[in-house]
């Protein structure tokens, strides 16, 4: 378990240098309130940890379809997903995951404006 939440100060190459090193035995992964990464640390995500069993990026307000899709696609053993917050997700996202991740049982998408 990985927890960086509500530490203002990470942010993309935080996120990234966490996820090359650790990415591949990752399970858990809680970027809580780190409203400074963006897609780039979304697609180090996706990149580095296919084992993911559970993410929360509720508040990361800049992550988009764009990391989020790839997410998706990539950590296909995902059961838990908080998007709480995330103003930015779309329908295409929720698809990729319904599509890409047969385990997920909790996807929380409270207070996002779709």
């Amino acid at each position: 378990v990985i927890n960086l939440s509500k530490c203002v100060g990470i942010g993309d190459v935080g996120v990234c240098a966490v996820t090359r090193a650790s990415g591949i035995v990752l399970e858990h992964l809680i970027l809580g309130s780190c409203e400074s990464i963006t897609d780039v640390a979304g697609l180090s995500i996706a990149q580095f940890c296919k084992n993911l069993l559970t993410l929360d990026i509720s508040k990361c307000t800049n992550l988009t379809d764009h990391s989020l899709t790839a997410i998706a696609t990539k950590c296909k053993r995902l059961t838990q997903i908080n998007f709480y917050n995330c103003h930015r997700i779309t329908d295409t996202t929720m698809r990729a995951l319904a599509l890409n991740c047969p385990a997920i049982i909790v996807v929380d998408i409270s207070c996002c404006d779709f």
